[in-house]
């Protein structure tokens, strides 16, 4: 097993080789990388991908924005483009953010391998592979999302990122390759198909806080894998078989799948485990009790600075409905969850006043300050929330435990 892993190694470092290169003052910030495609380069470190067709693949790691790799803080690729070329974005170490358009459909080998910053990707529905080493070595990697349709996932895809706390495989996926998982040291969970008939050896060698694998086959099925007795599973690893995600009532691959993640990160971080039995009850509405314990367990469970306790309907302190009440039975709103959470922040301003909802406004009928005016557009500014659509929040709506943790999960993973 040392040998295996040791030579995949230096194949890697043979094979994807990481050469730093010093941006030339009188380099160009634009031209082609397509047959139909262009990309340009702006001050703040952006670069876009714009045009039609297949971005060209770079086998030897010579992009021409070869001279800029260290710079480029985040990528936009334009609807049109149907591929990212093969190592691509390999050693930009300063990105951290990049958006795929749907009319991507493949990504090649080494695309983002040591992409070291890279925080968050969405994976676009078309695409089918993950190829080897897409991205590895991703060490700040703490979500992607990996849409239905996927089948495959290459060797060494994800080793290396450090930052992974939970892993949901589509239940289209049937093979995964050698090493796929290794070195994902804080990984604590993964959710794999019972369709899944082949995977690598050394899959989740030296991850060692992995304490859970859901299998949705049977015992039988995972034992007929030639590799089964060489996953490198930790001790500490439990497979459950027959489930393929913790909780039967969360379908990760349906209605639920824009909350399975989250669910599972606030599991394993200990936010909330659920009602037992295996039920989380995503639907149900959240209460005010509820919503402060889950942000109080996902600050670490902090001892009060005092016990001075205002509210004569609880036992623990924290913002009421007035002076005396802190209703914690009652359903928390949307705006009261993102309120909560703003709070927690420190109150920041939001950057910008745009305020993209028509059902939020900055005063309210009876002409006070709407107090939620300021966390709402903060939310929005960060990512914590995208409103039920593009143009209403729904403030008023109850919060439902799935919306409570995702909005958590945003905030602090």
């Amino acid at each position: 097993m040392k040998k295996r892993t040791l030579s995949l190694i230096l194949a890697l470092l043979m094979v994807c080789s990481l050469l730093p290169v010093s941006a030339a003052a009188d380099a160009p910030k634009s031209g082609t990388c397509g047959d139909n495609l262009t990309w340009t380069l702006d001050d703040a470190g952006v670069l876009t991908i714009s045009g039609t067709g297949d971005m060209y693949n770079y086998p030897d790691s010579n992009v021409p924005w070869k001279a800029y790799v260290g710079s480029i803080t985040s990528v936009v690729v334009e609807s049109g483009v149907t591929s990212i070329g093969e190592r691509a974005f390999q050693a930009c170490t300063a990105i951290k953010t990049i958006s795929l358009p749907g009319s991507v459909t493949s990504i090649g080998k080494c695309a983002f391998l040591a992409c070291m910053k890279l925080e968050s990707v969405n994976i676009p529905s078309g695409v089918k592979v993950i190829s080897d080493f897409t991205f590895s070595q991703c060490q700040s990697l703490k979500s992607i999302k990996l849409p239905e349709g996927i089948t495959s996932i290459g060797n060494q895809a994800l080793q290396g990122c450090d930052e992974l706390t939970s892993i949901i495989l589509p239940s289209t996926v049937t093979s995964i390759g050698v090493q796929a998982f290794m070195l994902c040291r804080n990984l604590k969970s993964i959710c794999i198909p019972a369709g899944v008939t082949k995977t690598g050896y050394g899959l989740f060698a030296e991850s060692n806080n992995l304490t859970d694998v859901y299998f949705g086959g049977t015992e039988a099925q995972w034992k007929a894998n030639p590799e089964h007795d060489a996953l490198g599973l930790p001790e500490t690893a439990t497979v459950h078989f027959g489930s393929y995600y913790p909780f039967t009532d969360v379908d990760p691959a349906g209605r639920h799948a824009p909350f399975a993640e989250a669910i599972q990160w606030a599991v394993n971080e200990g936010v909330t485990t659920g009602y037992g039995n295996g039920i989380f009850k995503p639907n149900a509405d959240c209460s005010r009790a509820q919503v402060v314990t889950f942000l109080w367990r996902a600050a670490g469970s902090p001892a009060p600075k005092s016990e001075d306790n205002p509210f004569v309907d609880v036992f623990a302190k924290h913002n009421g409905v007035d002076a005396t009440h802190f209703a914690p039975s009652k359903t928390c709103t949307r705006a009261q969850v993102v309120t909560f959470l703003w709070r927690a922040e420190g109150q920041p301003e939001p950057a910008s006043a745009v305020n993209p909802f028509a059902d939020v406004s900055a005063k309210q009928d009876n002409g006070n300050d709407n107090p939620f005016y300021t966390a709402i557009l903060w939310a929005v500014e960060n990512g914590i929330t995208n409103g039920t659509d593009s143009t209403h929040f729904s403030p008023d709506s109850v919060c439902t435990r799935a919306q409570i943790v995702t909005f958590i999960y945003r905030d602090l993973a």
